[in-house]
């Protein structure tokens, strides 16, 4: 059981942090975990209790700042895939929250996709590393769309390298590199990702199936593949992007606990797409998105953090307000990568959505606040 001290501390805690009306949610919480604190260690969940109240009070601080509709954060060991933390949150009309479905709905990706197309790009090209991109002014038009750069308004980023490319979340760079290497065969792109076999039927007993694509066989053309290479025209699960960064920094090994966190043995599968030079490319890159990228938010004085930001932006189907998304997916510390953090704000009512400065935030403080409890 939780000790009377410690739980008053908790309080003392949640009043500095979280309005009023929203303590007796917290009480529950802590009650909820003191009365499970007695469970079995066979069926004991892998979640961490003091990272979870962290987790869910930095979490329902940023939804009420941004009013947001939803957020979710997920916190995952990389080496034994265990979940130590799992939030998700959906904020109701009386601005009460209630369990939400972020992490394993699949939606379209968005900017946070850019590594994975990286990684499939790299397999079919391996000078990547060492080439550049012309970006030109931010604006690209081809097979009847129109790409543009987070920056284009401001002129775009001209030539960069292709590291630079992750580092600046260039939805151009991005889909040129992918569309110059598949423009003859883009049905090859989806096969890459077939390949990856997310929806292994070992993980899609636990979490459904993860990724939607094509059905094999039919037509893709070049518009498909060209919105596909910057997260848009496809479907996949959070969730899966919280294992396919961790298979990033841990040798293309992709692992995700079971859903109800209850297991100390993770299912985890090889991607098939894992050459170590390709991955320690993609690593360095997600280091310099937070050092001198769009991450920078989530640069920290005391840990080293690697990771990207991402952003989804689209019209509602019946509405002419537009939906956003803004997410950032952390690895750290950089120098020995130990966690795995996603963290995503869905539908900011009151500012641009912002993966570093809204996400990338949050997993910075859930950095720390590691740091802090493991040294």
């Amino acid at each position: 059981m939780i000790e009377i001290n410690t739980f008053r501390l908790y309080i003392v805690k949640l009043k500095f942090y979280i309005p009023m009306k929203k303590l007796l949610f917290y009480i529950s919480i802590l009650l909820l975990a003191s009365c499970n604190s007695g469970t079995k260690v066979t069926n004991k969940s892998t979640i961490d209790e003091m990272m979870q109240s962290f987790v869910q009070n930095e979490l329902t601080v940023t939804m009420d700042s941004l009013e947001a509709s939803a957020g979710a954060i997920a916190l995952m060991e990389i080496a034994s895939g265990r979940m130590l933390a799992w939030v998700d949150l959906s904020c109701s009309e009386n601005n009460s929250y209630t369990e939400g479905h972020l992490l394993t709905t699949a939606d379209e990706p968005g900017s946070l996709f850019i590594p994975v197309s990286m990684m499939i790009a790299l397999e079919a090209n391996k000078d990547i590393p060492d080439d550049s991109t012309d970006t030109g002014n931010g604006v690209w038009e081809v097979e009847g769309i129109t790409i543009r750069d987070n920056n284009w308004s401001r002129g775009g980023f001209g030539q960069i390298s292709n590291r630079q490319v992750i580092s600046l979340s260039s939805n151009v760079g991005i889909s040129k590199i992918i569309y110059k290497t598949y423009s003859d065969k883009p049905e090859k792109f989806f096969e890459k990702l077939r390949e990856m076999n997310l929806n292994d039927t070992s993980i899609s007993n636990a979490w459904g199936e993860l990724i939607e694509l094509p059905e094999t066989g039919s037509k893709i053309t070049s518009s498909d593949l060209l919105n596909a290479s910057y997260g848009y025209g496809f479907q996949i699960k959070p969730v899966a992007l919280l294992g396919l960064y961790s298979a990033i920094a841990n040798n293309g090994i992709f692992s995700l606990p079971s859903s109800d966190f209850k297991s100390d043995n993770p299912t985890a599968i090889s991607l098939k797409i894992n050459n170590k030079d390709s991955l320690d490319f993609l690593f360095d890159c997600l280091i310099n998105v937070v050092n001198e990228g769009t991450g920078k938010a989530a640069l920290s004085s005391s840990i080293s953090i690697a990771g990207k930001t991402g952003s989804v932006l689209k019209h509602a189907k019946t509405t002419k307000n537009q939906i956003n998304t803004a997410s950032f997916c952390g690895i750290f510390p950089a120098e020995n990568p130990q966690y795995c953090c996603l963290a995503i704000i869905h539908q900011t009512n009151n500012d641009f959505p912002s993966g570093g400065r809204m996400a990338g935030k949050l997993v910075k403080l859930i950095a720390e606040k590691m740091t802090h409890i493991t040294n």
